[in-house]
């Protein structure tokens, strides 16, 4: 996912860009970039489970 936005992020601005202008383009960046922090808040992370360090035979 992180490769497909490394590709397709800047020719997503430079289509916005053209048909409007490159300040819009870059405000539709901010705007997602905002939605995606809205919208992590229900991504339903799970805690890690806590590790037991085995005792050492002694």
């Amino acid at each position: 996912m992180g490769t497909t936005g490394l590709l397709a992020g800047p020719a997503l601005i430079g289509f916005i860009a053209g048909h409007t202008d490159l300040t819009t383009g870059m405000a539709v960046v901010a705007v997602c970039a905002v939605l995606v922090a809205v919208c992590s808040r229900w991504a339903g992370w799970k805690p890690e489970p806590e590790r037991t360090v085995p005792a050492t035979a002694k």
